[in-house]
């Protein structure tokens, strides 16, 4: 099975300084945190008292410039990236965060940040956030999980056993 992670940005461009964790926002983690802990999955909920990311596009940007060292070291930032946001509330957007999560993934640093000031990955984030929309994709995550006859979507947080149950279909038809 092959998994293609796409970039799809929720918050594009850079909100007013402060924001903080709304009555939305603790719900859904508090969702997540109870659909996740069955499979060792963990979510911390964000501090009140401490600014969330204000935009999603450095992270999504960052992400492919740690493609750019191949398939593994991608893999190995975007769970470091993913565990840096839910487990431990950093800053994702931020640049020096960005960095000091390549260097825990093990990626090449110089050509991370190389390739992050240059911001040419800017290009290919919006490009998958582009093709989503061709595909009638509004929501995240949606997973498309292919096969001979077609795809069938997943679309918003579901327990990782619905997931199970469409791929063993898959598997079995």
């Amino acid at each position: 099975m092959n998994v293609t992670w796409k970039a799809y940005p929720l918050r594009p461009e850079p909100e007013a300084e402060g924001r903080r964790p709304d009555d939305h926002t603790r719900e859904s983690w508090r969702m997540a945190a109870e659909m996740g802990a069955p499979d060792g999955v963990t979510f911390h909920p964000w501090p009140d008292d401490r600014d969330m990311p204000s935009h999603s596009l450095p992270a999504l940007e960052a992400g492919k410039c740690a493609e750019r060292q191949g398939a593994e070291a991608f893999a190995r930032y975007h769970e470091a990236l993913l565990r840096a946001y839910f487990e431990l509330n950093r800053d994702i957007s931020q640049r020096d965060v960005l960095i000091q999560v390549a260097d825990s993934a093990g990626l090449d640093v110089a050509g991370f940040q190389r390739d992050l000031d240059e911001g040419t990955q800017r290009a290919a984030v919006l490009a998958d956030f582009i093709e989503a929309q061709t595909r009638g994709i509004t929501a995240v995550p949606t997973v498309l999980l292919a096969d001979a006859a077609g795809a069938v979507r997943v679309v918003g947080e579901v327990p990782l056993a619905q997931y199970r149950r469409v791929v063993d279909w898959l598997l079995a038809t």
